[in-house]
Order: C-alpha cells, then structure tokens, then sequence
C-alpha cells in the first residue's frame, strides 16, 4: 500500500496578517520558591517552551509533591524546601532540553532531534518523584 502524500499545511498560510506571532517564554527560578509561607509552583517558577508537551505535567507533580511534603513536615518552610529540592533537578531539565529544541528551530542553537530529546524526557519523568 503507497503512502498517501502528506499536505504541506504551512504553504496554505498566505496571509501574514491572520498569524499570531509571539515570543516563546521561559523562566527557571534558581533560588527559592516560596517567601514565609507563600510557595509557588508551576509555570510560577519554571516556565517552559511547548517543545516537550511537559508544562501541565510538571505542575501537577508539583501539587502532589507539595503536599506530600506540608504532610511531613514540621511547619511550612520546611517543606517548602524539601519541596523544592525533590523537584528542582527534573523541572531544571525540562526547561533547558524544551529550550534547546526551541533555539535549534530557530537558528539559534544546534539542532537536536526532537524523537531522540521526547524518548530521554519520558525516560525521566517516568521515573519515581
């Protein structure tokens, strides 16, 4: 059986003015998330490109993370840190491979292959919190 040809969508966009051109956004916090009693989570400290469809995934593990730590812990900051600490490393990752893919679209980076970059990132976040 041929393979049926595949339409090349980005040709029918002849009209430069219907198309939404923004910025894509991202932002790592490096220091802490939370100030007294107030923590943040998601987008709030670790926004990322759409590159590696893992942004809502993330906060929801961040939800789940902070409460199991305000479970354990003696008080708030507490674990606001702990927090912090169990979702730092996975988050910091998320970000810089969705940039890297992001600037390699651009032109702005070396490319990197985008089934190569999903494979490693499901690898991670499938893996205990």
């Amino acid at each position: 059986m041929a393979c049926p040809k595949l339409h090349n969508y980005a040709d029918d966009v002849t009209d430069n003015d219907g198309v939404v051109y923004r910025p894509l956004e991202w932002l790592m916090v490096e220091g802490d998330w939370h100030k007294g009693r107030v923590g943040l989570l998601g987008d709030a400290v670790h926004a990322t490109t759409p590159h590696l469809g893992q942004g809502a995934g993330l906060a929801i593990e961040d939800a789940l993370v902070l409460a199991d730590e305000l479970t354990k812990a003696s008080n708030p900051v507490e674990a606001f840190k702990s927090y912090r600490d169990r979702r730092f490393e996975r988050c910091d990752y998320i970000v810089k491979k969705s940039l890297a893919i992001c600037y390699g679209q651009l032109g702005k980076g070396p490319l990197v292959d985008n089934s190569e970059a999903t494979a490693e990132s499901i690898g991670l976040v499938g893996k205990p919190i």
